[in-house]
């Protein structure tokens, strides 16, 4: 299986003035990645913490005055991971909550006389026949208009609520998608959905289809070659830490600064994918992680 390093380099010069902590994911093992392990600054000081409404850790670093440019490094396997059984569970998520709108568009497509295989190839045509992608575009138009534009987000939004109002399991990722034949770099973050149902598990992504101008839609992660990497599974989590008390992400993709009230902002990043060889052997995130060159950082395992 390919491992790859994922090295997120913060474009910051100094600890911003008014940040408390610096929020990191620590990347899920889903279906079609295996989360190895992360490397961290020697000097950086953190607390790890469990989202109490999704099956999702993060990692809130301690201000540092030696921060300047730093970076940090993931390491995944993809494709082939493990069944997350606790992703497709039906977390606390307000935005995923299915409303009149959609409980109106299930009942115009007939989904209650439909088996679960026709319900989701139903809904994806219903959406691929809807939305109009457009990036940076968000849209709050209900689900019954016949034409939306949107963006990854707002259609993943509105599949999730489709599926959960016709009784169908998904879950919802966020990450960086790597275009084969091109930089492996990222500036953005990109999102998808992961469905079980009679036909089995199978991975959508509904809007990359769209943003590249196909119609054919199927259960395929990447519509164009390349590869993708989760960050992190769920929206709108909620973590309590000993540091900051209560804290509320819309996303937790990309590092957040932690700002006084609960607040936050992203921090500026670019993140570059490398293949790892040789090969890393699979290992728990919290584990001792794979033999590693010294790259003057330390594995999320060891000691402070």
């Amino acid at each position: 299986m390919p491992n790859y390093r994922l090295t997120t380099h913060l474009f910051e010069d100094r600890w911003p003035d008014d940040a408390l902590a610096l929020a990191l994911p620590v990347p899920p093992t889903t279906a079609t990645q295996r989360a190895i392990g992360m490397e961290l600054p020697c000097h950086w000081d953190f607390e790890t913490a469990a989202a109490s409404n999704v099956a999702q850790e993060a990692l809130f670093v301690a201000p540092t005055d030696r921060f300047a440019k730093s970076h940090f490094s993931l390491h995944v396997s993809v494709p082939e991971g493990v069944f997350p059984e606790s992703h497709f569970e039906a977390a606390d998520i307000d935005c995923f909550r299915p409303g009149p709108d959609a409980a109106a568009v299930c009942q115009a497509l007939g989904l209650t006389d439909l088996d679960e295989r026709a319900r989701v190839e139903a809904i994806v045509d219903c959406l691929k026949a809807k939305y109009r992608y457009q990036h940076g575009v968000n849209s709050d138009l209900p689900l019954t208009c016949d034409t939306l534009v949107g963006n990854c987000l707002d259609i993943n939004v509105a599949f999730v609520q489709l599926l959960r109002a016709a009784g169908i399991r998904s879950a919802y990722y966020i990450g960086h998608f790597f275009e084969a034949g091109k930089p492996q770099e990222s500036d953005d973050w990109h999102c998808w959905v992961d469905t079980v149902s009679a036909r089995g598990h199978e991975s959508w992504d509904i809007a990359h289809f769209l943003k590249h101008g196909r119609l054919d839609v199927g259960p395929a992660l990447n519509p164009i070659p390349g590869m993708r990497v989760a960050l992190s599974t769920g929206r709108d989590l909620r973590f309590t830490t000993t540091a900051h008390g209560e804290l509320r992400f819309a996303h937790l993709c990309e590092p957040r600064w932690v700002l006084a009230g609960g607040r936050s902002r992203q921090a500026r990043i670019n993140v570059v994918s490398t293949p790892l060889s040789p090969p890393v052997p699979s290992a728990p995130v919290h584990g001792p992680g794979p033999a590693l060159e010294d790259t003057g950082q330390r594995r999320l395992s060891e000691p402070a």
